[in-house]
């Protein structure tokens, strides 16, 4: 049973692992344990997981666990987890990784709101990061926020490639994944688990980032609007019900999401909102004799009239707010009131004082937002096609 899994101690690792001197233990799962320590020979700080011997011993699971290793040893992105060597020692397998110092998205967002653009960014690297690894035909299978380290940078690593495949091979496998963030039509057949399953996973997570709301337990695609119509269009064409409907791929979300970042840096609004356009002023048309066509606006005839309206308005406005303000000081000096108070309970993040500020996260609260169906013309956002 791997619930009886004893993790070596970091001593006895290291008598094991000469190679590597293993400084401290960092978490143990169902599949082993990592450790942190150091490759000697280049002098760099490296991540070690180690498999249990009855998962060793098991042949399904040694061969998951290998082709983790070769899967990342045949990837080189900014954006994956880097593999630097594998092997098995006493009977356990091992794989060494590099170090990833800032911790899990998993760790750094639950239960957090964060900033649009710092979302948008760290989902556009895991993008990047997948459609180097569908390149290479290589198809994760479970992604999620505990499997997406970050930097001190705030840079995603896609890691964990336990559950990876070639998309070369016959075998379909069982159905793998994690509900919530596992596409819909996984469910139904587990050889649908391919590169526009994995946009669907990508999708969840950039809902779950601008919203602060887990999809554990959900039976479907999100529904929540964030109110920002073009951000909003993004998820929803990733998560669609139809894989057809998606993006063609995760790089051409990448591409859209870029575009959405340019918008925002540039300080255009990324809210999709129309602009604002003035309405048409009805004009009359006069032929003077020499028969030149000169066009007088008539709203200009008017205009002295409605200023002067518009002033007066003003200053009535303007005498009734004095009244009202001279009042509410005069209440509060004789009887003040002290102001209400309004705890919202969250739970923080357990690396909330290890985060960068560029994450611009803040704690979800429960507020109002529209539900899908209440955003209109989400069709006719600039730039992402499809979107219905």
């Amino acid at each position: 049973s791997t619930n009886a899994f004893q993790a070596p101690s970091p001593e006895s690792l290291s008598e094991l692992l000469p190679q590597y001197g293993i400084e401290s233990f960092i978490a143990q799962g169902g599949m082993g344990a990592v450790y942190k320590g150091r490759q000697l020979s280049l002098d760099r700080d490296v991540a070690i997981k180690v498999l249990p011997k009855e998962l060793g011993g098991d042949a399904e699971f040694r061969k998951s666990f290998i082709t983790e290793a070769k899967a990342m040893a045949r990837l080189n992105h900014p954006n994956l987890l880097g593999v630097v060597d594998y092997g098995d020692v006493d009977g356990m397998p091992y794989i060494v990784m590099e170090y990833v110092e800032g911790g899990s998205l998993h760790q750094a967002a639950w239960n957090q709101v964060i900033e649009p653009t710092a979302a948008v960014a760290i989902v556009k690297g895991i993008c990047d990061g997948l459609a180097h690894a569908h390149e290479n035909g290589i198809i994760h299978r479970d992604i999620k926020p505990s499997n997406i380290l970050l930097t001190a940078k705030v840079e995603p690593k896609v890691a964990d490639f336990g559950l990876a495949h070639s998309t070369d091979s016959e075998e379909s496998g069982l159905m793998m994944g994690t509900p919530g963030y596992t596409a819909p039509e996984v469910f139904h057949d587990p050889s649908q688990a391919g590169e526009l399953a994995e946009l669907y996973s990508v999708g969840v997570i950039l809902h779950q980032l601008v919203t602060g709301i887990d999809p554990a337990g959900s039976e479907g695609p999100p529904t929540k609007a964030t109110g920002n119509i073009r951000l909003d269009a993004l998820w929803r064409k990733a998560t669609h019900i139809n894989p057809a409907q998606r993006f063609a791929s995760v790089a051409a979300m990448a591409t859209e999401l870029d575009k959405w970042l340019g918008a925002s840096k540039k300080g255009v609004a990324a809210t999709g909102a129309p602009a604002y356009h003035p309405p048409n002023r009805p004009t009359q048309t006069v032929k003077t004799g020499g028969g030149v066509v000169v066009k007088l606006g008539i709203v200009a005839v008017l205009g002295t009239a409605v200023y002067f309206s518009y002033q007066n308005l003003q200053e009535q406005k303007a005498k009734i707010n004095k009244a009202n303000a001279d009042t509410n000081r005069t209440e509060k000096t004789e009887n003040p009131t002290p102001p209400t108070r309004i705890v919202i309970q969250t739970k923080p993040s357990p690396l909330a004082d290890r985060i960068p500020a560029g994450l611009g996260m803040h704690p979800r609260e429960e507020q109002v937002i529209p539900d899908v169906e209440d955003v209109e013309d989400v069709e006719d956002v600039e730039d992402v096609e499809d979107v219905e």
